[in-house]
């Protein structure tokens, strides 16, 4: 499935090693995608606007999170069923076993969304630095809509990482991209380093600021 088409680049944003569930501002329309790369692994997620993916599925989601999480759950194999077909990460030797883990809600004011968490079940050793992702989720039905895919890295040495990121726009007509992740060297996890540290220290006088103000 997956073919070399075209690689364009997103911006970068560097921010401090903060745990996996990073807020973005959801639009509530668009869907994402992340592709989550540390060491050997590759995992992730991918987000439906419920009221998109009712739309597609023929479903009945509601957009309250108790009420989603059950039926997404109670039409899981349907959901999964439809990100398999329109989620694929590999090369153009070979497509890569994307298996779900789990399932979460976003809820917003501007539409919620139904997430399913997954991971990269081969053994990938090592990660090429260049992959292809091809994603097309609601855009396929809907191509008035916009889907943004984000890739993550984590140059740094132990707890002392940086967030590295790429967000790059998928549309109609445009779903297949290579991805280029950057070489380890130790400049690179040097400077990640450097960026988790000076973001904590950032952090700690934003916070002193705060309690003098008190």
């Amino acid at each position: 499935m997956l073919h070399k088409t075209w690689t364009r680049f997103g911006r970068v944003a560097h921010t401090a090693l903060a745990p996996r569930r990073m807020a973005h501002a959801h639009s509530g329309t668009d869907s994402y995608a992340y592709v989550v790369v540390s060491g050997q692994t590759i995992s992730g997620n991918v987000q439906f606007p419920i009221a998109d993916l009712n739309e597609v599925l023929g479903l009945a989601i509601p957009q309250d999170e108790i009420g989603a999480l059950a039926e997404t759950r109670a039409n899981l194999p349907t959901i999964e069923t439809y990100a398999h077909e329109h989620l694929v990460l590999g090369t153009g030797a070979a497509d890569w076993t994307l298996v779900f883990t789990g399932q979460r809600i976003l809820e917003r004011k501007a539409g919620s969304y139904t997430i399913l968490e997954y991971h990269i079940a081969d053994r990938i050793n090592p990660v090429p630095r260049t992959f292809t992702i091809w994603y097309d989720g609601i855009i396929h039905e809907k191509p008035e809509r916009h889907a943004l895919v984000i890739v993550r890295t984590f140059p740094g040495f132990g707890a002392l990482r940086t967030v590295f990121e790429e967000r790059i726009d998928y549309e109609a007509g445009s779903t297949y991209q290579d991805v280029v992740i950057p070489e380890e060297s130790v400049g690179a996890n040097l400077a990640g380093a450097a960026g988790s540290i000076l973001a904590e220290a950032k952090d700690l006088a934003r916070r002193a600021r705060k309690r003098l103000l008190r």
